[in-house]
């Protein structure tokens, strides 16, 4: 197995990515920091012993992948990266014509885009996902509903999307102060969703990671035969069968489902590193394997994307 050389750009979330880098040394070197030099960076740069780029020009030659952790004002990042033929794993929300440009300049490039939406990479998000994926073998859902902020809702769509089926792009809403009600249909399937877009009684912007913010991500997918509930990003992930088919039938009422619930903040602080870390590892198994992942397709990311600022204009944001 190859050691790959991987660009880390962005000193803020991009100190994540070289945390996660350093869980899998035999795997992953970081070959860099690209950034603009504050003195954040450079302190970032220094702890983990590794040069600081202020350009794209200074980037040596032989990198191998580059996880994109910048604000959207800094895409040309990504996309020169790519121009460079190097594989791109880059942070979501990232708008429908920013994507269908690194798209189209990947496959020109003969190289790969990925977009890190996370959130469905995390214990909760995958064993949430599988069970949604084989209770819509016995029936579709008859409603989904989604708590979240208007910072989690990209991550909650694409989660959806991965789950049960493309979100539509037609989204009516009502509300007003710090929360909005959403509606729209997902493959057919009713779709509500209760956004917290502002602190409770106030009218100012919230922090990334602020405890103002009162959810992450709750979903529930309502079957005909049961509730499948993923309570938050940390789980757990929950079965709640339909009472009036389990009574008297000697079948459990409810069961969290294994593998679906992180205990404590250490614990996901870890699994967030490797939720970036299994990112990574699909990004490099198709740059270097060919091995595509269905949620990193075009159809699938410019659906998401879509959607979300299809529903962003409904919330007025």
């Amino acid at each position: 197995m190859k050691r790959r050389k991987v660009l880390v750009c962005g000193s803020n979330y991009g100190a994540s990515y070289l945390a996660a880098l350093r869980k899998n040394p035999e795997r992953y070197k970081p070959a860099g920091l690209l950034a603009r030099g504050s003195m954040d960076s450079m302190r970032l740069a220094i702890e983990n012993a590794i040069p600081l780029f202020c350009s794209l020009e200074e980037l040596p030659p032989g990198i191998d992948l580059a996880c994109v952790a910048l604000p959207t004002h800094a895409s040309d990042v990504a996309i020169g990266l790519l121009e460079r033929r190097i594989p791109v794993l880059c942070e979501h929300p990232r708008k429908e014509d920013f994507l269908t440009q690194a798209l189209r300049t990947a496959d020109a490039a003969g190289t790969v885009f990925h977009l890190n939406t996370h959130f469905g990479d995390l214990n909760a998000g995958l064993v949430f996902t599988r069970a949604a994926q084989l209770e819509c073998r016995e029936s579709k859902p008859v409603l989904i509903e989604v708590v979240a902020t208007e910072r989690s809702v990209y991550a909650a769509l694409d989660l959806i999307a991965r789950s049960v089926g493309m979100p539509g792009n037609t989204w009516h809403g009502t509300g007003s102060g710090a929360w909005a009600t959403v509606e729209g249909v997902t493959e057919g399937i009713s779709t509500l969703m209760r956004v917290q877009t502002g602190p409770i009684g106030m009218d100012a912007a919230v922090e990334d990671g602020s405890s103002e913010y009162l959810v992450d991500i709750r979903i529930t997918c309502v079957f005909p035969h049961g509730l499948l509930t993923m309570l938050s990003v940390a789980g757990p992930v929950v079965w709640s069968a339909n009472l009036n088919l389990a009574l008297g039938k000697g079948l459990a009422l409810w069961r969290a489902l294994p593998g679906g619930g992180i205990h404590s903040g250490e614990k996901l602080q870890l699994d967030r590193q490797n939720a970036n870390l299994r990112a990574l590892r699909a990004l490099e198994r198709q740059a270097f394997g060919g091995h595509a992942v269905p949620w990193q397709q075009a159809e699938h990311l410019l659906g998401v994307s879509r959607s979300w600022e299809a529903l962003t204009a409904a919330l007025g944001f």
